[in-house]
């Protein structure tokens, strides 16, 4: 991880800066910026501080949910497990989940079409709004002062059966909708 010095340097200022110009992350890239801006990188200081596991393979738990809509044993199983990584680790990964692979091929193909987007086209998405089931942005700071990441999000809630397939972009429209229709959507 590459460390800045916090000399001259205003991140809440940067930020708002970033955050008011509505191009995230690629808009950046796009514009041919030649190095990282120091909001998104985090001080030296705290870099020292994160722990290292120098040499340790690192293995996540994964979750594999084949079988889940069967109820009984196989369930309680899934939930003693998804319980366990959550504990222990506090993430994990699932998989066969229900969602066919060329389905989730065509989501990352679709996601891709979006960021190809022109800035004006995905400019009425980005926000942080709460209530937002459809929404782009970059991923700021959780709180005042820390670096923010470096990408660009396309959030896509589904809650209580509702979503209005015309407020996501029509360069994923189709496949998010699909894979929606995989996990027991409309």
């Amino acid at each position: 991880m590459v460390g800045v010095s916090n000399v001259d340097f205003d991140l809440v200022k940067e930020v708002k800066e970033f955050d008011e110009k509505k191009t995230g992350v690629k808009g950046l890239v796009d514009a041919g910026v030649k190095e990282i801006p120091r909001l998104f990188v985090h001080p030296q200081e705290i870099i020292d501080s994160y722990p290292t596991a120098k040499g340790a393979a690192v293995k996540l738990p994964v979750i594999d949910l084949t079988g889940a809509e069967s109820g009984g044993a196989r369930r309680r199983k899934l939930v003693e497990a998804i319980g366990k990584a959550a504990r222990e680790w506090g993430f994990f990964s699932i998989i066969n989940y229900g969602i066919p692979l060329e389905t989730m091929k065509a989501i990352l193909e679709s996601i891709n079409r979006f960021h190809k987007l022109s800035d004006e086209e995905k400019e009425s998405l980005y926000t942080y709004e709460r209530s937002k089931l459809v929404k782009w942005n970059s991923n700021l700071p959780a709180q005042k002062g820390d670096p923010t990441c470096w990408r660009d999000v396309l959030n896509v809630v589904y809650t209580n059966d509702h979503l209005d397939p015309n407020e996501i972009p029509s360069a994923c429209m189709h496949t998010i909708t699909d894979s929606i229709s995989h996990i027991g959507g409309p």
